[in-house]
C-alpha cells in the first residue's frame, strides 16, 4: 500500500490555513470589542422634539367644539366612568372633540353640526321617552353607538327598544358560554377563536363567560359573537349564536350594540376606532407604530442569593445568567426581529454585604450594544432603603465604569415618580421616559407627561403570560395606534428566594416566548422600538395635528407638527391605494395602511 508522504509544502499550506483561521476568529473579536462603545447610549439622540406644551387638547365647550374645525363625539352619560374615560382617552389619541351630557334631551345643537356619532351609556337613558330623540337624529345621519345595553327586562318587554336596536329575539338573561369568535374586517389582525379546546388551553381563558343572549334581525351584521356547548345547547345556526358586537343599519345611519363592559379598559379604543371605520368610507388616524418589550430587572449585577441559584439550576448566578438566561433572551429577539430594553437594578439588596462585579457590568453592557438593545435603570430595591438612597449608589456604580452612558429611561411603581423625579440628579437629569405598570384607577391613559418634557409609559400586557382577554387587546391597541408595550418581569427569576425551586427559568421561558409570540408577530410591519424610540414615537403622536377630506377617489390629508416620528393608519372598505404622493404606504392587510408622510400634505388616489 502506497502512502503519501506530508510534505513540508502541504504542512505550511496547512499551517497558514490555520493561522487565517485564527486571526479571523481572534481579530474578529478584538475588532468587536475595540469598537464596542457600549458605554455609550446609541438611542441618546432620537427623541422628538416635543413636550408637554404641545400635546393636542380636546374642546368640551359646547361654543368651541361647534365653531372648531375637528370632528367631535357626543356622549351621554359619565366622563370620569369606566367606559367615560376610555372615550375621553380615545377622542385625545384620535384629536376629535368632545361633548358630554347627562340626558339626551340636553343636547340640541345637532342641527348645527353633525357629530361623528353620538354614544350612549344605557344607565343614562330613559328607553321610553328617550327614543323617539334618539330615532330623530338618526334621521339626520347620526349614527347611535350603545356603549353598553339597557337590563335584559326592559329590552325584553320593549318591543320598539328590541327594534331600534336590531334585536330579533331577547333569549335568555344570563348564560354560560365556551368562548367567542371574532369576525375579521373588524379589528386589524384578522378572524380570532377564543376558545378553550382543551383543558390545557383553560389557563389561556380569561374572558368573562356570563353574558345576555340576544340575536340579532334583518339588517344587522354581527362582529363578534359567543360560541356555545353543543352538548348542552345543540347545534346552534351561526345567526343565532350570542352576539356581542352588532351593527344595525337603518336609511341614513347605523347603530352599534356592545353587549358588555368592552370598553371598559384598553381594549375600548380599537373598538371605538373600528365602529368609526365602520360608519365612513374611509378612516385615517395618526397611530404611534412602536412594538415595544421591556426586560424588567434583569441582568442584575451583584450575586445575592447564590445559594438559590446553585439550588435551582447548580449554577452560580453568573453562570446561569450569562450561559442560561442569556442564549434564551437573545434567539428570542432574534426570532421577533425585537430590540429589547433592560430595566434593571445593579442589585436588589442594599444593606448587605454584597456589591455588583464591575466584570458583569462590562461583560452584559457590551452584549447590550452589540444586539442594539437599550438599557435603563430600575428603582426596585428592598423595602430598607429608599429611591433616593438607591439612586444614588447606583450612581456610584455607574459612573465609576460607564462614565458616558446616558440613562434615559427608568421602571418604577406609578406612586414612586415623584420620588424617581427628586432623586439622584446626575442620572435622573437625562431621564426622559418613565415606564410604569399600568394601575386600575389610572383612567385607562396609555401615556402622559409627569414633567414637562418626562414622559411615562405604562407596560399595558404580561409578556409572562398569554391570555385570551389580552390577546383581544392587543389586537385592538394594533387597530387604534399600532402600538403595543411589553413587560417581562425577572425580579423572581433573578431574585429567588432558597425555599422556591418553582421559579425557574425553562418554565418561565417557554411562557413568556408563547406569550411575545402571539403578541408580536414577526412579520407584522409594525415597527419594534427600544424605550426610548417609542417614547419619541409618542412625543411626536401626542403633538400631530391633521384634517382629511374625500374627493371622489382622492383623499387630501393635511398635517401640523409633523416630524419623522409621524405616521397614520389608513383604512378602506373594499379599495386599494393606486398612487400616493407626499408620503410612503405599506400594508398592513387587505383595507389597512400604514402611512409614513414626507410632506405636510399627502394625495393618496385610490382604486378598487
Amino acid at each position: 500500500m502506497n502512502h503519501q508522504m506530508l510534505t513540508k509544502r502541504i504542512y505550511f499550506t496547512i499551517s497558514c490555513i490555520m493561522l487565517l483561521v485564527l486571526f479571523l476568529f481572534q481579530g474578529s473579536s478584538l475588532v468587536r470589542q475595540k469598537y464596542n462603545r457600549y458605554d455609550e447610549n446609541i438611542y441618546a439622540n432620537e427623541t422628538a422634539p416635543f413636550d408637554a406644551g404641545t400635546q393636542f387638547t380636546v374642546q368640551t365647550d359646547s361654543a368651541a367644539v361647534l365653531s372648531d374645525s375637528h370632528a367631535f363625539v357626543v356622549f351621554i352619560g359619565d366622563t370620569d366612568s369606566a367606559s367615560g374615560t376610555t372615550i375621553r382617552q380615545w377622542c385625545t389619541y384620535t384629536k376629535r372633540n368632545l361633548l358630554t351630557y347627562r340626558q339626551i334631551s340636553d343636547y340640541r345643537t345637532y342641527r348645527e353640526k353633525l357629530p361623528d356619532a353620538v354614544l350612549l351609556d344605557a344607565a343614562f337613558v330613559d328607553c321610553n321617552s328617550d327614543l323617539s330623540l334618539l330615532t330623530t337624529l338618526t334621521s339626520y345621519g347620526i349614527s347611535i353607538v350603545w356603549c353598553s345595553l339597557p337590563d335584559f327586562n326592559t329590552i325584553e318587554n320593549n318591543s320598539v327598544l328590541m327594534d331600534f336596536l336590531g334585536i330579533a329575539n331577547a333569549v335568555s338573561p344570563s348564560l354560560t358560554v365556551s368562548g367567542y369568535k371574532l369576525y375579521s374586517g373588524f379589528l386589524l389582525g384578522g378572524e380570532s377563536w377564543y376558545i378553550a379546546n382543551n383543558e390545557d388551553e383553560e389557563k389561556y381563558q380569561d374572558f368573562s363567560l356570563d353574558m345576555p343572549w340576544y340575536i340579532p334581525g334583518n339588517a344587522t351584521k354581527t362582529y363578534m359573537a359567543a360560541e356555545l356547548d353543543s352538548s348542552v345547547y345543540g347545534t346552534i345556526k351561526t345567526e343565532d349564536r350570542p352576539a356581542v358586537f352588532w351593527r344595525k343599519s337603518l336609511e341614513n345611519a347605523y347603530i352599534f350594540c356592545v353587549n358588555g363592559d368592552y370598553l371598559s379598559d384598553t381594549g375600548g379604543f380599537g373598538i371605538l376606532n373600528a365602529i368609526l371605520y365602520e360608519l365612513k368610507d374611509y378612516a385615517v388616524t395618526p397611530v404611534v407604530n412602536a412594538q415595544t418589550v421591556s426586560i424588567i430587572n434583569y441582568p442584575v449585577l451583584a450575586f445575592e442569593q447564590e445559594d438559590a441559584m446553585d439550588a435551582g439550576y447548580s449554577r452560580n448566578t453568573a453562570s446561569v445568567l450569562e450561559n442560561v438566561i442569556w442564549p434564551d433572551i437573545s434567539t428570542l429577539s432574534e426570532y421577533l426581529n425585537s430590540r429589547f430594553t433592560f430595566l434593571f437594578t445593579p442589585q436588589f439588596h442594599y444593606q448587605d454585604e454584597h456589591e455588583p462585579v464591575s466584570q458583569e457590568l462590562e461583560y452584559f453592557f457590551r452584549l447590550l450594544h452589540e444586539k442594539q438593545f437599550e438599557a435603563g435603570l430600575s428603582s426596585t430595591r428592598d423595602t430598607d432603603t429608599s429611591i433616593r438612597e438607591k439612586l444614588q449608589k447606583d450612581t456610584s456604580v455607574y459612573r465609576t465604569f460607564l462614565q458616558h452612558y446616558r440613562f434615559l429611561s427608568l421602571y418604577a411603581k406609578e406612586s414612586e415618580i415623584s420620588e424617581v423625579l427628586n432623586g439622584s440628579p446626575e442620572l435622573t437629569n437625562t431621564l426622559q421616559t418613565i415606564v410604569t405598570e399600568k394601575s386600575s384607577n389610572d383612567g385607562n391613559c396609555l401615556f402622559a407627561y409627569v414633567g414637562n418634557d418626562v414622559l411615562q409609559m405604562k407596560l399595558l400586557s404580561d409578556g409572562t403570560a398569554y391570555s385570551y382577554k389580552n390577546d383581544f387587546i392587543q389586537k385592538s391597541l394594533n387597530t387604534a395606534l399600532a402600538y403595543s408595550s411589553i413587560g417581562v418581569d425577572c425580579t423572581e427569576i433573578c431574585n429567588p428566594k432558597e425555599d422556591d425551586e418553582n421559579v425557574l427559568w425553562d418554565k418561565f421561558y417557554q411562557k413568556t416566548a408563547t406569550a411575545l409570540a402571539a403578541y408580536l408577530p414577526p412579520k407584522s410591519v409594525y415597527q419594534s422600538c427600544t424605550v426610548t424610540q417609542a417614547a419619541s414615537r409618542i412625543r411626536a403622536f401626542l403633538a400631530v395635528d391633521y384634517s382629511s377630506m374625500r374627493t371622489g377617489n382622492t383623499i387630501t390629508l393635511q398635517i401640523k407638527n409633523r416630524s419623522e416620528d409621524t405616521f397614520f393608519m389608513l383604512r378602506l372598505h373594499n379599495e386599494k391605494i393606486e398612487d400616493i404622493d407626499g408620503a410612503a404606504a405599506e400594508k398592513i392587510e387587505d383595507g389597512a395602511y400604514l402611512i409614513t408622510p414626507e410632506r405636510d400634505t399627502v394625495t393618496i388616489s385610490l382604486k378598487k
